[in-house]
């Protein structure tokens, strides 16, 4: 085998080689021979340093880098881990780079330090799940739209908890004439929308949530000063936007009907039951778009408005007709499809077919749903990557669930709410394990998660799903369920979260807080230490350790965390004390 690889021409082996993960490439070629050492100096890296142990990260630190041409490097993927962000520094010429984890701390550096140095960047994407200050967002969008990064021509910004974004401290003489996607994964006032409007003169492809909240209804003149988008945006052919506490008359009035009549695509979102009038629609996208190619809506309810003519299956059927018997909507085959479901946390769900959006919420039974064709229900959601399903007691239609035509086909990361009694010794686990099996695809599976820590949840149904889920590599679950399982149900993992409700750095025995929680749901200090020094030893790769309710973490407890695992050889940890998370990395 050897002689049949070193045969081949070296710019087959470029080919080759690319398609290996770097870390593995090197541990398998580097040093072999100095044929195969210059071939590894000249292979374009698109480098994945996600899910990978302290070990690894400091063998590409200290063999992998100062091995290869930082010009080669082309494309990057990390989380923000202490000090990996340094990393970056070495790899000026990036041409994509992509940030998970990001912290509020390392946003100033990473917007003053290190991205106006990537001159050569086109595809950047952010990730964050914890808070974020208001000036670190700033400083890290005055380098985006204020030109300083000139070749970036795709951009995605998700910070989940972040506030409201604005853009009044960017220079309106400096705009981003490059970038022509951008997805905002974040709340914007419809004002600071229509500013945002006036940096991205070049914007083809565009996705934000808004927001507009105003108590008497009144639209603000401002809001009105510009007649047609098309001014500031003339080449916006996509639009997807999430609308919140926004009418549907102040939405057409200030978004519909002054998008630019170029549009291909529009997609939308909201929780609001005024959107489900297909004549309506009908009316806004005949008149403003005569090239839209695609239509996506989706109205989720949380509940079902007492006021709203839609407590009968006839009254829904009405609905569906509104849209599906429309010939302006035939002709372009933009149907819709309704879920009804009493017991799940959303009741009601619209949407246009197939369901235009990755993430979906629904619950395995019970659910009405105004459409005839099973054809058009088992397609409607390829899209679906984010699967939410909310478990609930009386699951008598269990045994028969041959009225089920849904198919998740293509679902990564998998989460179950809960809605059951504290008694789940009745919930009919191995039923539901069975149909969970014929609707969704659970090889493609690699995240699972089970986030309300002092709701019930069967444990025979995890352990089940623990068992079958093959390509699982993280699990987010409270504490309390997590003592409950075997360890060779676990070995397999490269993240588990574990989720506590308070902390105290004492034993809960030693406090009055052991009346109220069990001591399982108390993180304290001595079960930080026994949790490290059990994971250490397996396969995990990122611990994290995160408190939901009472307790904070101070400067004492970052004190006695630097005393007790600063010194540690092959562990690491990050400390989020706003977020009450702490992360070890193994």
């Amino acid at each position: 085998m050897k002689n049949q690889l070193e045969d081949l021409p070296n710019e087959l082996l470029w080919l080759i080689l690319e398609y290996i993960p770097s870390i593995d490439l090197f541990v398998a070629f580097f040093n072999l021979n100095q044929r195969m050492n210059t071939i590894l100096r000249s292979i374009h890296f698109h480098l994945n340093l996600q899910y990978i142990n302290k070990s690894q990260y400091d063998y590409y630190l200290h063999t992998i880098l100062p091995n290869i041409e930082s010009n080669w490097i082309i494309s990057l993927r990390l989380d923000d881990i202490t000090n990996h962000l340094e990393s970056i520094k070495t790899s000026k010429y990036l041409r994509s780079l992509t940030i998970h984890h990001l912290r509020t701390e390392s946003i100033d550096y990473l917007a003053k330090e290190i991205l106006p140095d990537l001159k050569q960047l086109k595809y950047l994407s952010l990730h964050s799940e914890y808070l974020l200050k208001d000036d670190d967002i700033k400083s890290l969008s005055k380098v985006i739209f204020n030109n300083e990064m000139s070749s970036l021509t795709y951009c995605y910004l998700a910070f989940q908890d972040f506030g409201c974004m604005n853009f009044n401290h960017l220079d309106r003489g400096k705009q981003n004439l490059s970038l022509k996607t951008l997805i905002l994964d974040q709340w914007c006032r419809l004002n600071d929308f229509i500013q945002l409007l006036h940096f991205i003169p070049n914007i083809r492809r565009l996705t934000v949530r808004l927001s507009y909240i105003n108590p008497k209804g009144v639209i603000i003149p401002s809001l009105m000063a510009i007649n047609d988008f098309s001014v500031l945006v003339p080449h916006l052919i996509y639009l997807r936007a999430k609308l919140s506490q926004i009418s549907f008359v102040t939405a057409t009035k200030i978004l519909f009907l002054r998008l630019p009549t170029q549009l291909r695509e529009l997609s939308l979102s909201t929780w609001s039951i005024e959107y489900t009038d297909g004549d309506q629609w009908q009316t806004i996208l005949s008149s403003r778009f005569p090239h839209l190619q695609h239509f996506r809506l989706i109205i989720s309810l949380d509940r079902i408005p007492l006021n709203h003519p839609i407590a009968t299956n006839t009254d829904l059927d009405n609905i569906v007709k509104s849209f599906n018997q429309s010939k302006y909507f035939l002709d372009r085959h933009w149907n819709v499809l309704i879920n009804i479901n009493e017991r799940d946390r959303l009741k009601f769900v619209l949407h246009t077919i197939p369901y235009p959006i990755e993430n979906f919420q629904t619950t395995l039974y019970n659910i009405r749903r105004c459409t005839s064709s099973s054809s058009m229900i088992q397609s409607a959601y390829t899209n679906v990557t984010k699967l939410t399903l909310t478990l609930h007691d009386n699951l008598s239609s269990v045994i028969d669930n041959s009225n089920e035509y849904r198919n998740f086909s293509r679902v990564e990361e998998l989460t179950f709410l809960s809605n059951l009694s504290n008694d789940c010794q009745q919930f009919f686990s191995n039923d539901y394990f069975q149909n969970l099996q014929t609707i969704v695809n659970l090889s493609t599976i690699t995240s699972l998660s089970f986030p309300e820590e002092t709701h019930q949840y069967p444990l025979q149904l995890i352990n089940l799903l623990l068992k079958n889920l093959i390509q699982l590599h993280s699990l987010t679950l409270s504490h309390r369920l997590y003592v409950c399982l075997k360890p060779q149900l676990i070995s397999s993992l490269k993240m588990l979260t574990l989720i506590f409700t308070i902390y105290s750095s004492i034993s809960p025995s030693a406090t009055s807080i052991r009346h109220l929680l069990p001591a399982n749901l108390i993180l304290t200090n001595d079960s930080i230490i026994e949790l490290v020094e059990t994971l250490a030893t397996t396969n995990l790769q990122t611990l994290t350790l995160l408190v939901r309710e009472l307790g904070v973490f101070d400067e004492q407890f970052s004190d006695w965390l630097e005393n007790h695992f600063t010194k540690k050889e092959n562990i690491s940890y990050d400390l989020l004390l706003n977020d009450k998370i702490v992360r070890f990395h193994f």
